[in-house]
């Protein structure tokens, strides 16, 4: 019995891996933990951009009122000193009245002076025969002397302070000047400052509607792939084969459970039309997988899986897109250009699939992302379903 219990549970463990397939992780940890940080370091970059955006504006706002309490300071100190001015202006005239009446006193009494000093004294002592006038007299003549150093040193002073007060007058209205031509340059300053809040500002508003219209883009085209998705049924597929050598599926298992960009949609889900991107740039020599695509965050709007326009152009190339123009697209196709095109399913489902060649009867070859490579439109689809087209054509 237990020799039959052995066979049997070695018989079990050679048979395990057929009846019981372990889900093989596509990925090492390593590889995983990578990615992680690289698309945490992306979502930090596109934070940081907002952050940017908004610091500017934060200056300038600063700056502005900055600007503004410099013009309002220089304002005052315009208005004191023409105050100063003013003032100083009364004070020149006051002094030069002053000095006028005391230069005319100065003169007279210097004319009194020298008529007085003329007179000899023993004329003036005999012509008044008394002493005691003579005394008075000579008192008086002392008197006027002092009054005429007196009014000399007024003078003097009244001439000194009228030249201070005008050189002070003079430096002043210098630095009025200079004040009034400060002013000048601070309110240039404070305009291009409030023009340069205005831009910003428009810059502002004008990329929120943009990333309000692209929201909007985004859920719709991303709400008709997952419905695709979703009506057609399947998960993850093992490793599909390329026969032409740049064929992609996004539900290949080895990128279809990667998340898209920064969002929480996955390649197998949504990524059609990074899968046919990663087709062309692969099918033009320049080898990228939908990984590779779904990888960068700059190819994306915000945290979506919405691919942004144009596309990512393989090097040396450039995207053309039409809408439904067939003549567009079988100029390309005659031309070697694979044509990437958007399908309008009528269930509000939509899918991206690549056109390689025209067949007969109107039909096309194609490489289909969620199916396979090389088959006919025609199998799940009508060319009057196609609502756009894209080709990459060289610079």
């Amino acid at each position: 019995m237990r020799k039959k219990s052995s066979a049997i549970f070695l018989l079990l463990l050679v048979l395990a891996p057929i009846f019981f397939k372990p889900v093989l992780a596509t990925e090492s940890q390593a590889d995983l933990q990578k990615k992680i940080e690289q698309l945490g370091e992306q979502i930090r970059q596109h934070r940081q951009k907002q952050l940017t955006l908004n610091t500017q504006l934060h200056y300038l706002v600063s700056q502005i009122t900055l600007n503004r309490l410099q013009v309002q300071r220089t304002e005052i100190e315009i208005h004191l000193l023409k105050e100063q001015i003013a003032e100083l202006g009364g004070k020149i005239n006051s002094l030069d009245n002053s000095l006028n009446k005391i230069t005319a006193v100065f003169l007279t009494r210097t004319v009194s002076d020298y008529k007085l000093r003329r007179a000899n004294p023993l004329e003036t002592f005999f012509f008044n025969l008394n002493i005691a006038n003579f005394l008075t007299l000579s008192k008086y003549y002392r008197v006027l002397q002092n009054n005429d150093r007196r009014l000399m040193f007024s003078l003097e002073e009244t001439r000194l302070n009228y030249g201070l007060q005008k050189k002070e007058k003079k430096q002043k209205q210098i630095k009025l000047a200079q004040l009034q031509k400060q002013l000048a340059q601070q309110q240039t300053v404070l305009a291009k400052s409030k023009a340069g809040k205005e831009r910003l500002l428009k810059i502002t508003r004008d990329a929120e509607h943009r990333d309000q219209a692209l929201l909007a883009a985004a859920i719709r085209q991303l709400n008709a792939l997952r419905s695709f998705a979703e009506h057609r049924g399947g998960g993850l597929l093992p490793p599909q084969p390329s026969p032409d050598g740049w064929y992609y599926n996004q539900r290949d298992n080895r990128w279809g459970g990667q998340f898209i960009s920064a969002s929480d949609m996955r390649i197998w889900e949504v990524g059609c039309l990074l899968t046919d991107v990663a087709m062309v740039f692969t099918k033009y020599g320049f080898h990228k997988t939908p990984a590779d695509i779904a990888g960068n965050v700059a190819y994306f709007f915000s945290n979506t899986a919405y691919m942004l326009l144009p596309w990512p152009s393989p090097p040396g190339y450039h995207l053309v897109r039409h809408g439904a123009d067939f003549s567009f697209i079988d100029q390309e196709l005659s031309a070697g250009r694979p044509v990437i095109v958007h399908l309008n399913l009528g269930t509000a489902d939509g899918h991206f699939v690549v056109l390689k060649q025209k067949l007969s009867g109107g039909d096309y070859l194609i490489n289909d992302p969620w199916y396979s490579a090389n088959m006919k439109l025609s199998e799940h689809y009508s060319r009057y379903q196609i609502t756009s087209a894209g080709s990459y054509q060289p610079n």
